[in-house]
């Protein structure tokens, strides 16, 4: 998981007081922006319950005002640090990881927190219908997904959601909906000409997901989608 931070911006709290904000890209999008003190606690954090000792040191606090300079090198060091972090296997699989990634993307995106219908395509347009809430991560709504089109749960996770753009020459993959992400953000972010939708598709290939999709009914039917669709555009 390639974890950025290309720029710092400004922001400003419920009293008009200006601060600085470090704006987050995973695999090359936007994730979110988050001030020092909020990443500082979420270290701490780790540190009590995970072995950081592998990580890459968390930038020091400093009383006084920074400098330019110094501003930018907290930048790269918080950088760096996510992306150890991020590196780890232990620590990227855990949900704390998952919830503070989500929460960041909610305080970021200025999208309330709310129930909400979310409409998952399969590749040949179809499409079903799921309830869920803003903010619920993309393992959560595919687990709905897949229970919606009828496949047997114990298959869900050789699937996963995608985000498609609708390009000339149709529908094309755009990227892979991480669990640390709320797809229905994630899709409001990008999706502002609505040219964007959410997909599930087969995420994992070999021989025990062939007999185990070729036993279920709808899960053989979404192999044979993605099949065709595949040799269509070959």
């Amino acid at each position: 998981m390639l974890v950025q931070i290309p720029s710092i911006s400004d922001a400003v709290d419920d009293r008009g007081r200006l601060y600085k904000v470090f704006n987050i890209y995973i695999g090359g999008h936007y994730h979110c922006s988050l001030r020092y003190s909020h990443l500082l606690h979420f270290s701490q954090e780790l540190g009590r319950n995970f072995d950081t000792s592998g990580l890459d040191e968390f930038p020091t606090k400093r009383v006084f005002s920074l400098t330019a300079a110094q501003l930018d090198e907290r930048r790269a060091g918080l950088e760096r640090y996510l992306h150890s972090v991020c590196q780890d296997r232990v620590i990227q699989q855990s949900d704390m990881l998952k919830e503070f990634l989500v929460a960041a993307q909610k305080a970021s995106s200025g999208v309330t927190d709310e129930d909400v219908s979310m409409e998952i395509f399969l590749i040949n347009g179809n499409s079903v219908t799921i309830s869920g809430q803003s903010f619920s991560r993309s393992d959560e709504v595919l687990e709905r997904a897949v229970v919606k089109i009828g496949a047997d749960p114990s298959l869900t996770y050789y699937f996963s959601l995608f985000l498609e753009e609708e390009t000339g020459d149709g529908w094309t993959l755009y990227r892979h909906l991480q669990d640390h992400e709320a797809p229905f953000v994630s899709l409001k972010t990008v999706n502002s000409n609505g040219s964007f939708r959410i997909t599930v598709r087969m995420s994992f290939w070999g021989p025990e997901m062939v007999s185990g999709v070729l036993a279920d009914e709808a899960a053989t039917n979404m192999l044979y989608i993605e099949t065709i669709d595949h040799i269509t555009k070959c």
